[in-house]
C-alpha cells in the first residue's frame, strides 16, 4: 500500500505530464524555435526509437558509432570498438573470441538487448554473444541507455544497443589485415544502390591464458561470415528490404581438467539473423510495416576429457519473431505508432531436451516535438506464455533552449523474464 506521501508524488508527477502533454496541443504547428544540430550525425534516423526517430528527436543520453567513427577507432572486434563508449563496461575472458560480457550503468549483462537491424537477438542463458558478431559487417550502431522495455518488452532494463549492418553503397573492396599472435583478415565485398554483399574470414593464433601451460594451445579464434542485404521498391508505395548474415567458427579455450590424451577443449558455433521487412506507404501522413525474421545461436563445446570418443554438448536458440506496427503523423509536430510484436522461442539441447515459448505484445508510441520541446511517451503489455502477462511504460520530456542547454526528464519502467 502507497503511503500518503508516495501517493501524494505520484499525483504530482501525472499531473506534471498532463501539463505538459498540454502545453503541446497549445502550440501552434507554425512555431518554430532554433533547432539543435549535430554536424556529424545530422540526418540520422534512429531505427531502435521504433518510430525511426531523428537522431536530433530522441529524448535521453543516446550514442552513434557512425562508420568513420569505427574506421578511426581501430578496433579490430566489436567488443574492442564498445569498450571506448561512456557508460558501457565490457569484460573479455582471455584473448580474441573469448566470452564477452555488456554491461550498461551497472545493470547486469543479460539486461540489455542487443539488437540487429532492430531484430532482438537472444540467447537461452546468458548474454548475447558479442564476439561473434563481424565488425566488418557493420554500417553503424546505436546505443540508448536507461530501461527500454516499453519499446523491446524483456532485458531491455540497462538499454538497447541496435547494430545497422551495411546495405547498400557502390563498387566492391578488398580488405586485407596482417598482425601479432599470427592474426588475419581478409574481408570481400560488393554493393550498388539496392545490393550488398560481404564475405570475411578472420584468424589469429590468440595467446595462452592458463599459467603454467599444460594443453599446449594458444586459445585461437577463428570466424568466417557472410552478409547479403538486398532492396527492392515495387511502387512508390511498396518497399522490401531483405537482411542476412551467418557466422561460423571455432574458439579454444582452458580447461583446468584436461588430459594429455583427450581432444583439446573448444566451442564451435554458429549463428545467423534473417530478417525480410515490408513498408507500406499508404499516404504521406500514415504507414505501416510488418518484419517477420529468425535470429538463430548453435554451440557446441567440446570439454569433456572423460568422454571416449569426445562427444560435445550441444545447445541451439532459435527465436522467431513477426512484428507489424502502423504509423501516423497527426500533424507537424506529433505522430503516433501502435504495433505488435509476436515471438516463439525454441531451446534444443542434448539428451532429447526441446522446448518452446511464446511471448506476445502490443506497444504504442506518442511522439510531439515542437521546438525548442519534445515529449515522448511510450507504453506496453507482454503475455508471455509461462511468466503471464507485465506492463511497462516510459516518459520523457526535454527542452532544448539555444543549442547548448537540454534538460530533459525521463521515467520508465523495465523487467527481465526468469
Amino acid at each position: 500500500m502507497l503511503s500518503v506521501r508516495q501517493t501524494f508524488t505520484l499525483h504530482f508527477f501525472n499531473a506534471v505530464l498532463i501539463f505538459i502533454f498540454c502545453s503541446f496541443l497549445s502550440f501552434p504547428d507554425r512555431l518554430h524555435a532554433e533547432e539543435l544540430i549535430i554536424p556529424e550525425n545530422q540526418g540520422i534516423i534512429v531505427k531502435a526509437s521504433r518510430n525511426n526517430t531523428a537522431l536530433e528527436n530522441v529524448i535521453g543520453s543516446t550514442s552513434i558509432i557512425t562508420a568513420k567513427d569505427i574506421e578511426k577507432s581501430a578496433a579490430t572486434s566489436l567488443p574492442e570498438l564498445l569498450m571506448q563508449m561512456a557508460g558501457l563496461n565490457i569484460i573479455q575472458a582471455g584473448s580474441t573470441g573469448g566470452q564477452t560480457s555488456l554491461f550498461i550503468r551497472g545493470t547486469e549483462s543479460n539486461h540489455t538487448a542487443i539488437l540487429i537491424n532492430g531484430q532482438q537477438q537472444k540467447v537461452s542463458l546468458g548474454s548475447v554473444s558479442l564476439q561473434y558478431i563481424d565488425l566488418e559487417q557493420i554500417e553503424r550502431i546505436e546505443i540508448i541507455r536507461g530501461p527500454q522495455s516499453s519499446l523491446h518488452g524483456s532485458d531491455t532494463i540497462g538499454g538497447v544497443v541496435n547494430i545497422i549492418t551495411k546495405q547498400n553503397g557502390l563498387g566492391s573492396s578488398v580488405h586485407v589485415e596482417v598482425g601479432s599472435h599470427l592474426s588475419q583478415l581478409l574481408a570481400l565485398s560488393t554493393a550498388t544502390e539496392n545490393f550488398h554483399l560481404g564475405l570475411n574470414t578472420r584468424r589469429s593464433e590468440g595467446f595462452d591464458s592458463l599459467e603454467p601451460d599444460t594443453q599446449d594451445d594458444k586459445d585461437g579464434f577463428e570466424m568466417n561470415s557472410a552478409l547479403l542485404s538486398y532492396e527492392h521498391e515495387w511502387n512508390n508505395q511498396i518497399k522490401t528490404n531483405l537482411q542476412a548474415n551467418i557466422q561460423e567458427g571455432i574458439t579454444e579455450y582452458d580447461n583446468i581438467l584436461y588430459m594429455a590424451d583427450s581432444t583439446l577443449p573448444e566451442n564451435h558455433f554458429r549463428t545467423h539473423n534473417i530478417g525480410i521487412e515490408n513498408l507500406f506507404q499508404i499516404n504521406d501522413s500514415n504507414s505501416a510495416t510488418l518484419r517477420i525474421g529468425q535470429a538463430r545461436y548453435e554451440n557446441r563445446e567440446f570439454n569433456n576429457p572423460y568422454a571416449i570418443p569426445v562427444v560435445g554438448n550441444f545447445s541451439i536458440f532459435t527465436h522467431n519473431i513477426a512484428s507489424i506496427k502502423a504509423s501516423s503523423k497527426l500533424n507537424n509536430t506529433s505522430s503516433i505508432v501502435l504495433g505488435g510484436d509476436f515471438s516463439r522461442d525454441r531451446w534444443e539441447q542434448k539428451n532429447n531436451f526441446d522446448e518452446s515459448l511464446d511471448n506476445n505484445a502490443l506497444f504504442s508510441i506518442i511522439e510531439m516535438n515542437s521546438n525548442p520541446q519534445r515529449l515522448n511517451f511510450s507504453a506496453r503489455v507482454d503475455d508471455n506464455e509461462q511468466f503471464g502477462k507485465h506492463e511497462t511504460y516510459r516518459a520523457a520530456y526535454e527542452f532544448r533552449w539555444k543549442k547548448i542547454f537540454s534538460p530533459f526528464v525521463s521515467v520508465g519502467t523495465g523487467f527481465k523474464a526468469p
